[in-house]
């Protein structure tokens, strides 16, 4: 007997209700189901989750569950009892499921039409010059107060007009009130918001969900590449594994800092990098011309592949001599370079000034840099923008070395920074691409290319 054929057998307790919620997984397992509309903040009759349920079931934080629970006059909220639906499916209906890392990515086949019926110039235009397909990442780059919600409204209204089997999510941090109730009342769609009237900590609930967003578009290349995701319940001694954690103040007053980094498998990024004023803060202040969060999942797993691909491996040589010496000290190199800066002529044998501080920094940057690359000749290509292959197109997950994927890229790039400046913005790809940096990158390429044939 199934587990959905109990729920529908078992008697009814005069004290069963009906409750749903989005699951909130707790520190201690437990779990809590949210009322959408609050934004993520709890209240005490939220309904109550025992850690076996979540277990059995395998419930992800995230999930929209649809539940029985019972209530008890002694507890302001309810105890879940059975499992109705998950996400809209039933649990008989949620077994022919793939999980994420299972799921085949693939190019959008299918366009998302925005224009609405009240005549929104914006929509209009985008359906005409840069159309969205089912599947498509996007990326809106403009100075504060430029009107970057406005045009996520527009946006979210045409899906919701023109698409009703799509299901639109919303999420909008560190907005001001009045943007958050214009965007909720003109906009039928499941809006998640901490306006800038919220709390730090309301800020760093939602940011992590953006966070979370990011893993699993970084995870979109290393399961195309089909590259090792080793897990803890592989038995694996150092599974990939991810922290996102706040600064935290001391009894003393002081700020205790979260530095990202990578350590042993284990990628931790500082919460504060979801919120995108503070991202941009940071970039500024460290003189950075390509400061995001996926740059930094990339650049933190590319660590990891180190340990993984370089270390210990008839590979070490040729990296040695490629990238340097790794058994520099790692400490005493980044205290020179934040001393004294990249030297002058970095560019001609680095990708970023940072990748010269140690040669881990050079492998990791120039890693994080092929994965930017391809990912995104392959989005261009989604959208029939192709200026350097001669009008052919190939999959550059599977392309047979780094000089084909380098002669289709760099087009594009020219194409699109000259688009950037002519309305005033700067260079969307700062970088130059010298001869040692490419045999870095074909490096890269011969480490990941036989895990994707």
């Amino acid at each position: 007997m199934s587990q959905q054929e109990v729920v529908e057998v078992e008697k009814p307790q005069d004290n069963e209700v009906s409750v749903s919620g989005v699951l909130d997984i707790l520190e201690n397992k437990t779990g809590q189901l949210l009322d959408p509309d609050r934004n993520g903040k709890t209240k005490p009759s939220d309904p109550f989750v025992p850690r076996e349920l979540i277990s059995r079931l395998k419930l992800k934080k995230g999930n929209f569950v649809e539940a029985k629970a019972l209530h008890n006059d002694k507890f302001p909220n309810p105890k879940v009892r059975f499992i109705d639906k998950v996400d809209g499916g039933t649990l008989e209906e949620r077994k022919g499921r793939y999980s994420f890392q299972q799921m085949v990515s693939i190019a959008p086949d299918e366009q998302i039409r925005l224009e609405s019926k009240d005549g929104r110039l914006t929509t209009r235009i985008m359906d005409l010059f840069c159309p969205i397909g089912k599947g498509t990442r996007g990326l809106i780059v403009a100075p504060p107060r430029t009107g970057k919600t406005t045009i996520l409204q527009d946006i979210a209204h045409g899906v919701v007009e023109n698409h009703p089997e799509c299901h639109c999510m919303v999420l909008l941090v560190d907005e001001r009130p009045e943007e958050v109730t214009d965007f909720k009342r003109s906009v039928k769609a499941e809006i998640y918001a901490s306006s800038n009237d919220e709390e730090l900590h309301h800020h760093l609930h939602l940011a992590e969900i953006a966070i979370e967003r990011a893993k699993r578009q970084l995870f979109y290349s290393l399961i195309r590449w089909n590259l090792p995701i080793p897990r803890e319940s592989d038995g694996t001694p150092h599974p990939l594994e991810f922290d996102f954690l706040a600064d935290t103040i001391t009894t003393e007053g002081k700020t205790k800092a979260v530095l990202t980094g990578h350590d042993s498998g284990l990628i931790t990024l500082n919460i504060a990098e979801g919120d995108d004023a503070e991202r941009e803060a940071r970039r500024s202040a460290m003189g950075e011309p390509f400061r995001t969060l996926v740059g930094h999942m990339r650049h933190e797993i590319a660590h990891y592949y180190w340990d993984v691909l370089v270390r210990n491996t008839s590979a070490l040589s040729q990296f040695r001599q490629l990238f340097g010496d790794e058994s520099v000290s790692y400490k005493e190199s980044l205290k020179q370079h934040y001393e004294n800066g990249a030297p002058a002529d970095w560019a001609m044998s680095h990708v970023s000034a940072y990748a010269t501080s140690h040669p881990w920094e050079d492998f990791a940057e120039t890693f994080a840099h092929w994965l930017h690359m391809v990912d995104g000749l392959e989005t261009a290509w989604a959208y029939d923008i192709h200026l350097g292959s001669g009008g052919m197109q190939f999959d550059p997950y599977a392309a047979p070395g780094a000089q084909s994927v380098i002669d289709a890229w760099v087009p594009v790039t020219i194409a699109i920074n000259a688009v950037n400046r002519s309305l005033g913005q700067p260079d969307l790809y700062p970088f130059v691409l010298s001869a040692p940096v490419v045999d870095k990158l074909q490096f890269i390429h011969g480490l990941i290319a036989p895990f994707r044939a």
